[in-house]
């Protein structure tokens, strides 16, 4: 990897990270469905122009959005609002195991040592930080951002699924899932939230800019420039900048909100961040050994 497509790596996971904290700031103005549910809106009318209408990826594109946009976001977005921005963003990582172990046991695997204990270190490292004193009486909003990235994982196999019927573009995944994420949540907001009108006629110019961060460098910035690093370079080589996500968040939680990084948290983080990586790694391995000749980079 070129020195400037690795700065440019890192600068999409600091985007990434420090959206936590942007997203904790915007819940202080608006509540949670209906502040993703404007910002996938946004996002959506953003790349719309740029993204193709795959009518035969339609119907997977909006059972995926169900999973991936309204689940998996709507629970993060509704976590945060009792949980700090670093333990969010440690937690979230849970989608890697998560994902292998569904990946697994879609595919009658056996996955292996190395791959078991790098799942069990993980969910070691969400046991810590779910113990941490300061979580201890929004226990059930942290539980929401684990059942969140079981979300995620369920719909990485919805993806996996969709592209094995057919190419589709990540611009199109980006902006029909937006499309079709935004009235979900929107009708979730209605149903269970109120004063949201009022409350966006109220907005401050922070939570404004909260609101522009998630939608211009979170749903447009970060993605073209992943986006693109993914079609350069192996799997092996982009997968573990993510590991850097909650650093970035744990920094911009403590920069933007004062949020403390305790021992427990840093522990939990570097367990759950470890056993992530020894997934990663394991996974690549396996899916490297049974590429065909040649094709072990594309795996």
């Amino acid at each position: 990897m070129t020195p400037a497509d690795f700065a440019l790596a890192l600068f999409a996971m600091a985007i990434w990270g420090c959206n936590y904290a942007f997203a904790k700031l915007g819940l202080l103005e608006l509540p949670p469905f209906a502040l993703v549910s404007l910002r996938f809106l946004l996002v959506g009318l953003a790349t719309a122009p740029f993204a193709s209408t795959p009518r035969r990826h339609l119907a997977r594109l909006a059972s995926f959005s169900a999973v991936f946009g309204t689940m998996h976001f709507g629970l993060v977005y509704l976590g945060l609002t009792r949980v700090d921005a670093a333990t969010g963003a440690a937690l979230v990582q849970l989608q890697v195991p998560f994902a292998a172990i569904l990946s697994a046991a879609s595919l009658r695997e056996r996955p292996g040592r190395r791959w078991a204990a790098g799942v069990g270190l993980a969910f070691a490292g969400a046991l810590v930080l779910l113990g941490e004193p300061r979580l201890s009486a929004n226990l059930g909003f942290a539980l929401l951002i684990v059942l969140a990235a079981a979300a995620w994982a369920v719909s990485y196999l919805q993806l996996k699924r969709m592209q094995a019927a057919g190419p589709i573009g990540p611009f199109s995944i980006n902006a029909w899932t937006s499309l079709f994420t935004a009235p979900q949540l929107a009708a979730l907001s209605l149903a269970l939230e109120r004063d949201q009108l009022a409350k966006l006629a109220a907005m401050s110019a922070l939570g404004w800019a909260s609101l522009a961060y998630q939608v211009v460098f979170v749903g447009v910035v970060a993605y073209v420039i992943w986006y693109r690093l993914v079609g350069r370079y192996p799997v092996n080589v982009t997968s573990p900048f993510t590991l850097t996500i909650p650093v970035f968040s744990a920094l911009a939680g403590a920069g933007l909100l004062r949020e403390p990084v305790t021992g427990p948290f840093v522990v939990g983080a570097l367990l759950t961040a470890s056993g992530v990586a020894v997934v990663m790694v394991s996974s690549h391995r396996r899916a490297a050994g049974a590429a065909p000749a040649g094709e072990g980079s594309a795996a």
